[in-house]
């Protein structure tokens, strides 16, 4: 069975923490692509500082149906540590925002990392998001997803953002905690903690929407 641990304990906690996704809170139209850069993760102690380690994904999603899509997404953080790390998953919006009802996204994403040595390690991951469009721009929101592993408990992280359009393109920020049901033990990094529960971290991501919606 391949292992990110082998020889890679400080590349392993960082996968295993968190992938670097950010929350999605609406699919991409349908007939659009979407292209998608997500940076940051889960704040640790590096020398004297405390940073967000620098998880990145970059990818794109497709609008396939009315608030359906399905997205493809490189890590290459992994890359850097000569792993090769991708997800396809897809976001599905059963609730509209309606007064005070928010919408409601759910996303599904497989992933699947190899350093073509010693195997292949799949996760999936499952998440759903709550979110509120102010004034046709400002979208706060609240998440929660899980990472289920083959060989290990699920990981949960629930998060808090902000997300701003500017016509096609949209920023987006969050602060996430990191498996706050779980007590930080990773020993190759020292992870910033709630009451020595998980890790707290930041992501900033950034998305262009192509095309004309159908």
């Amino acid at each position: 069975m391949f292992s990110l641990r082998s020889g890679l304990p400080f590349l392993a906690a960082l996968l295993l923490v968190g992938c670097g996704h950010m929350a999605k809170l609406r699919p991409t139209p349908r007939g659009q692509v979407t292209a998608e850069l997500a940076l940051g993760g889960p704040f640790a102690k590096v020398s004297s500082l405390v940073i967000p380690l620098p998880l990145t994904t970059v990818g794109a999603s497709y609008g396939v149906a009315d608030h359906v899509d399905v997205s493809a997404h490189f890590h290459p953080t992994a890359a850097v540590f000569k792993i090769a790390g991708l997800d396809v998953g897809a976001a599905w919006q059963p609730l509209l925002q309606k007064g005070a009802v928010p919408a409601v996204t759910l996303v599904g994403r497989l992933y699947g990392f190899t350093n073509f040595v010693s195997g292949f390690q799949p996760y999936l991951e499952l998440g759903a998001t709550g979110s509120y469009k102010l004034a046709d721009r400002v979208s706060p929101y609240l998440n929660v997803t899980t990472l289920i592993q083959t060989n290990a408990v699920p990981l949960l992280a629930v998060g808090a953002g902000v997300e701003v359009e500017f016509g096609r393109l949209a920023l987006q920020a969050e602060f996430r905690w990191f498996s706050p049901n779980r007590p930080t033990y990773f020993n190759a990094v020292e992870w910033q903690s709630i009451g020595g529960l998980g890790a707290v971290g930041a992501l900033l991501g950034v998305r262009y929407t192509f095309g004309e919606a159908r």
